[in-house]
């Protein structure tokens, strides 16, 4: 997944564990309840628990591997752990939809 630069992500979560490596790039990882951000960098590998909130800034342009444990899911929430909806946009089935199409999302 290239991520490319992206601003901070919104705290989110996810349904099942997913794992992370760094294969390009530089960026940064938080989890609710945690002190302060964990700095990544190429080589480095994260395992986010199911349902653990957090969120991800790339510092740099950044591409990472993500492995869950199961279907993809996202979950954004606001600072008092409330869910967001998701933007239309950003649903998995339209993303794997228009990655199989090769078009972009917009």
């Amino acid at each position: 997944m290239n991520l490319g630069y992206c601003p901070r992500q919104p705290w989110q979560f996810h349904s099942f564990n997913e794992r992370l490596l760094i294969v390009s790039g530089t960026g940064k990882g938080e989890m609710k309840g945690e002190s302060k951000p964990l700095p990544l960098k190429l080589g480095n590998y994260v395992l986010l628990p199911g349902r653990g909130i957090h969120q991800f800034t790339a510092v740099t342009n950044v591409e990472l591997f993500l492995l869950s444990n199961g279907p993809f899911d996202i979950h954004y929430v606001d600072p008092a752990r409330a869910a967001i909806p998701r933007p239309r946009s950003s649903s998995p089935k339209r993303i794997l939809r228009k990655a199989e199409e090769n078009r972009p999302l917009a």
